[in-house]
């Protein structure tokens, strides 16, 4: 019984140490794996790392601000802080007919890709990181298009 092991065993470590087995073609075989497939369109592939190393080293904390479009009045004075546990601030100043009216929101925030999205007291908001912005997004975590598209962007500080 000892002996099947042994020859078991050894046919085992034989066919594991193969120094004449392929690697899988389809797997990136650069030393540093990084899971993507190879391909030919090494261009797509490096995007999608820097755009992983993005969101993982969290480079999106800090403050934002711009004016934000309002109903009436100048717009909105808007400034979102994102700290690295997860909480934000929200500040938010109306500007003309309402001048100097504003409000602070306290809360907690996700991302998720390049979705960023604010919680406080059930309400949500949503946000699409990019080009060191944050742009306003709809209900629907669609951009906001049309004429005032470009005023709902706060840049980073």
């Amino acid at each position: 019984m000892k002996s099947y092991l042994l020859i078991g065993l050894a046919v085992y470590l034989v066919t594991a140490c193969n120094p004449n087995r392929k690697p899988d073609p389809s797997m990136d075989s650069s030393p540093m794996m990084t899971g993507y497939p190879a391909s030919s369109n090494n261009e797509t592939r490096q995007e999608a790392e820097k755009l992983e190393d993005y969101y993982n080293s969290r480079n999106y904390y800090g403050a934002y601000e711009g004016t934000l479009p309002s109903a009436s009045g100048e717009g909105i004075e808007t400034t979102i802080t994102l700290y690295d546990d997860d909480s934000y601030i929200l500040q938010s100043v109306y500007k003309g007919k309402n001048d100097g009216n504003g409000f602070e929101e306290h809360g907690t925030y996700s991302v998720a890709g390049e979705i960023l999205t604010l919680r406080s007291n059930g309400n949500l908001q949503y946000y699409k990181i990019k080009d060191n912005a944050l742009l306003q997004l709809d209900e629907n975590r669609q951009e906001i298009t049309g004429d005032l598209a470009a005023d709902y962007r706060l840049k980073k500080k």
